[in-house]
């Protein structure tokens, strides 16, 4: 008996020690997918439910795996909680040839319906009509008003990371920023202190887009490309003859900056130059220069040695970047997804 214990115990440190090398995590999973190899990648999902925090999108990738692996019952079933954690995009869920397998079953149509159901029901909430003005130079101050609660209201729905800012207090700046909306001059003042405030995020996957209209005033890139080589900022490459002719160079490190809206290029030091500046109007965006040192502190061999240099007035010629607005309404396009808002998700959908 005694042997029989030992073989037994033995048996069951050899299972978990088995057990404990498949891995638990979502990333395991992509992975197997990925490679595709969807049975390993289902079961990987199934494992990570028990270690892992899933989201509407992890269900839903979960049942792209099962279901290209035949096991259709199970794809169902993540499906359904991928819906109830508010999955609604009912144009992918058709679209998606992973699922492709599953039209055929009856269960297909309600699935379909339950999810065309909750879109319904979010664009009711959050996509209404009245909202969408068209585009003014000068927007009334009841339209800046509602345009700002709205913001206001999506934020403190959706925002997944109000714990990483735990000194914004997020009713206090809709009071601060409200009198400045209601004295904006222009719907580019107005989009302006909106963008001023979501900021205060300091997410930059949350965004104020301006319309169409304002984005030449709003957005331009700079004519030079950058990289962050041996932990400094160096220019890559010029786009603007002008910008040769005063004095810059490939070779040159950024070492300081600023623009208008006080921040991007001070952020130089970090992995790389923001692609975007600030410009309304023909304004000046100030780069602090010096050559890039080489091995063993010798200088390279690059104009305006020794000095910092500045780009002159109007040597960077800015081009307009649209933003992903196209509409001209006076609300910010704040619009997050329904799986966000409900329990926000990092990892994109299979397509």
């Amino acid at each position: 008996m005694s042997r029989i214990r030992s073989l037994f115990a033995a048996g069951l440190l050899f299972a978990a020690g088995a057990f404990a090398q498949v891995p638990c995590s979502l990333d395991a999973a992509l992975a197997a997918y990925t490679a595709g190899d969807y049975a390993r990648s289902a079961d990987l999902f199934d494992r990570a439910r028990g270690c892992a925090r899933f989201e509407a999108t992890d269900h839903y990738n979960a049942a792209c795996a099962q279901a290209l692996a035949g096991r259709a019952d199970a794809a169902f079933a993540s499906l359904e909680r991928a819906v109830g954690l508010g999955w609604a995009n009912v144009e992918h869920l058709t679209a998606d040839t992973d699922l492709a397998s599953l039209h055929a079953d009856p269960r297909w149509a309600g699935l379909l319906a339950a999810a065309g159901a909750l879109a319904a029901n979010d664009r009711r909430i959050w996509g209404g009509a009245a909202f969408e003005t068209p585009y003014r130079d000068e927007l009334p101050e009841e339209e800046r008003i509602a345009g700002l609660a709205r913001y206001w209201a999506e934020v403190r729905s959706n925002f997944a990371f109000f714990d990483q800012v735990p000194e914004l207090d997020w009713d206090a700046a809709f009071l601060e920023t409200l009198p400045k909306v209601r004295a904006a001059k222009s719907t580019a003042d107005y989009y302006r202190e909106l963008q001023a405030l979501n900021a205060r995020l300091h997410d930059g996957h949350t965004n104020v887009y301006p319309p169409r209209d304002l984005r030449p005033r709003f957005y331009t890139k700079p004519a030079l490309r950058t990289a962050k080589i041996e932990g400094k900022v160096l220019i890559t490459r010029l786009l603007d003859p002008a910008l040769a002719s005063a004095g810059l160079a490939p070779g040159l490190e950024v070492v300081s900056g600023r623009r208008r809206a006080g921040r991007g290029l001070r952020r130089a030091a970090g992995p790389s130059l923001p692609g975007r500046f600030d410009a309304a109007g023909p304004r000046r965006a100030n780069l602090g220069l010096r050559p890039a040192r080489r091995g063993g502190g010798q200088r390279g061999r690059v104009a305006g040695r020794g000095r910092r240099r500045r780009a002159p007035h109007g040597a960077a010629r800015p081009h307009a970047a649209g933003g992903s607005r196209e509409g001209g309404a006076a609300v910010p396009p704040l619009r997050a997804d329904a799986a966000r808002r409900r329990n926000p998700a990092r990892r994109p959908a299979f397509i």
